[in-house]
């Protein structure tokens, strides 16, 4: 009221002389309220102005102002919809003929992160994944034995297996390739010859590597190494799949100079009998006179020191073992079960590498001449050196290793009288 009442009661107005009054009407207002929900953001705008929510989500309107509410979402959302006074996604107008409210709905957005592997390996997870905006996701990328690993993509990086994204702010792609690795093949070489090439050589996974392993004159050449062979002097390993080292190796070539049956008589010490006293090397049988006792050797002796043994094998007798000898180009062969009239071959083979020998001997207890059978002569021969102590000279004639030829060694030779090696 005005004039003669005034405020907003009730208007008594007594009339004592003229009066007036003024009533004032003013049109009404309502609130519009503003509430944003969901997992991402965003602001909602209004016109006419007032609302900008974000900052001020509630404004006063005059009755039946049309207000339209424009929502924006920010980068990483999207807008979802409208609820209370709007629904839908599309434009809210708002009549304000009532206080009134709207919701604005905004989920983040999240992106498909498609993973890819060539091939020789893999990456875990295989299926798509789907990634909030700004987040970051990781990928196990696992390279096939002998090969390596690497993947782009997304903005990330591998550190060991592990490839983890940048922040992801749209779909993308990680890739994973794998390539073969290389190894390094190391060569290497003895005295007395050469490899070549002789620095490392770079090999792919499942390629190989050769080489030229020259010996130098009167040297023979092996090799070993990567799982090679050796075809005369070119050296090829097996597929590469690890590093690893070719080592030529290079013995000088021996020859066969003499072999000896070797006995030990007791207290008389060791006596050698040279297979070739009647025959050459490798001719015909060689009868060994002696009693047979638990073991026998058979002494090779080369012309140069033995670096590889090679391979021994015997015929009519056990092989116990065989080994360098006392003096390094000496390889003694040790025979087990042998017995008395009966014939043992003995082979060495690959002596150096290239080196083969062989010899024969037959066992005859009292065949004291080499005759091949037991005959009187032989009893007469070592009757005629009874009582003398074995050495170097006699020591076929002390059948029985007692270290003096005396009437039991005559007995065996009598004992034996007809018998032959067959």
């Amino acid at each position: 009221w005005s004039g003669a009442c005034t405020g907003t009661g009730a208007c008594n107005v007594t009339m004592d002389f003229l009066k007036t009054v003024g009533a004032t009407f003013a049109i009404n207002s309502y609130a519009l309220t503003v509430a944003k929900v969901g997992t991402g953001t965003g602001n909602v705008g209004s016109t006419p102005a007032g609302i900008t929510c974000g900052v001020d989500c509630t404004e006063n309107y005059p009755y039946n102002t049309i207000v339209a509410l424009t929502a924006t979402a920010d980068v990483s959302s999207s807008f979802a919809g409208w609820s209370g006074a709007c629904t839908g996604t599309g434009a809210c107008n708002v009549t304000m003929d009532a206080a009134k409210s709207v919701t604005a709905t905004f989920t983040l957005n999240s992106y498909a992160v498609t993973p890819t592997a060539a091939a020789n390996g893999s990456i875990t997870p295989i299926a798509v994944q789907n990634v909030n905006h700004g987040a970051t996701t990781t990928f196990t990328v696992t390279p096939n034995a002998g090969y390596l690993a690497s993947a782009s993509g997304c903005g990330g990086n591998l550190s060991g297996t592990t490839y983890t994204t940048g922040p992801i702010t749209a779909p993308c792609t990680v890739s994973a390739t794998f390539s073969a690795n290389t190894f390094t093949v190391t060569p290497t070489a003895g005295a007395n010859g050469s490899i070549s090439p002789n620095t490392a050589q770079q090999v792919t996974l499942g390629q190989n590597a050769v080489f030229t392993v020259t010996p130098n004159p009167g040297y023979s050449a092996g090799a070993t190494g990567c799982g090679g062979t050796l075809m005369g002097s070119t050296y090829t390993t097996a597929a590469i799949s690890a590093a690893c080292t070719v080592i030529a190796s290079f013995t000088q070539n021996v020859t066969l100079v003499a072999a000896s049956s070797r006995k030990t008589h007791g207290a008389a010490g060791t006596f050698n009998l040279p297979i070739d006293r009647f025959q050459p090397i490798g001719g015909a049988v060689t009868v060994e006179p002696r009693v047979i006792g638990a073991g026998h050797t058979i002494v090779f002796q080369f012309s140069a020191p033995v670096t590889i043994l090679g391979t021994a094998s015997a015929t009519g007798a056990a092989l116990a073992s065989a080994s360098v000898g006392a003096t390094s180009d000496e390889v003694v062969v040790t025979l087990t079960n042998v017995a008395d009239a009966q014939r043992v071959a003995v082979s060495l083979t690959g002596v150096n590498g290239t080196t083969n020998a062989s010899v024969s001997l037959g066992f005859l207890v009292g065949d004291s001449n080499n005759s091949r059978s037991v005959a009187a002569s032989d009893a007469s021969a070592i009757k005629a050196r009874a009582g003398q102590a074995t050495n170097i000279g006699n020591f076929i004639y002390d059948l029985n290793a007692t270290g003096i030829i005396g009437a039991s060694d005559i007995a065996a030779a009598k004992k034996r009288i007809g018998n032959a090696l067959p």
